[in-house]
């Protein structure tokens, strides 16, 4: 029995083969509306930090609590404005699906992460977990889908690795049939944990193609 198309790669992700032919899903935030509202912001907190920076220093004899301004405010605005051109420019997650192993690992301009390893024969199943929108949210939310890999630790006890991504639907759809065709294991759909004990019938359809 062959196993159906899981279909392109949705938006933020692509889908690859290395060298040895493994498959390689990287999630990137390189393209669309949220690299421009992200870029334009990194760009503005940079901006603000650099001339706050500028505008306490320049006056002389600065107080204390102006050298507290200096690093909190301005330099706070720069951190978060270099975290976000970093965010759309250059950070990634790779995910490496191997004969034997799933590892992960980010990249960005604070460096490389520490690899992940989960073996393959240790994966139970893939689980698609339901975040409702909340009561702040627009009526127009669809609420989040957050796919996590279920694993079995070598301590006996269960695990569970959380995939970044940008939570639809459509994402999940993809992101869970593709692991769980590697990981030969079934997917399993939840809400997240303050819904746990709603009925599993009340689950949005991830089936429909809407």
């Amino acid at each position: 029995m062959t196993s159906p198309p899981i279909g392109p790669a949705p938006t933020y992700w692509t889908e690859a083969s290395d060298s040895t032919g493994q498959t390689v899903l990287t999630f990137a935030v390189r393209g669309g509306k949220a690299q421009l509202v992200l870029g334009a912001l990194g760009m503005f907190c940079l901006a603000a930090g650099a001339w706050g920076a500028t505008w306490l220093l320049s006056g002389g004899g600065i107080t204390a609590a102006g050298l507290v301004l200096v690093v909190l405010v301005p330099g706070g605005l720069a951190l978060f404005g270099a975290y976000c051109l970093d965010t759309v420019f250059f950070a990634r997650r790779e995910y490496v699906l191997g004969s034997q192993t799933l590892a992960t690992q980010r990249t960005s301009l604070r460096g490389r992460s520490s690899p992940t390893e989960i073996t393959r024969s240790a994966v139970t199943a893939v689980v698609q977990r339901y975040t409702p929108p909340g009561a702040s949210e627009s009526r127009l939310s669809q609420g989040t889908w957050t796919t996590f890999l279920s694993w079995s630790r070598i301590d006996g006890r269960n695990d569970e690795y959380a995939f970044e991504g940008m939570g639809s639907a459509d994402e999940a759809r993809w992101l869970a049939a593709l692991v769980a065709q590697w990981a030969a294991v079934p997917i399993q759909r939840s809400f997240s944990e303050a819904f746990e004990e709603a009925a599993a019938d009340d689950l949005p359809n991830l089936d429909s193609t809407d």
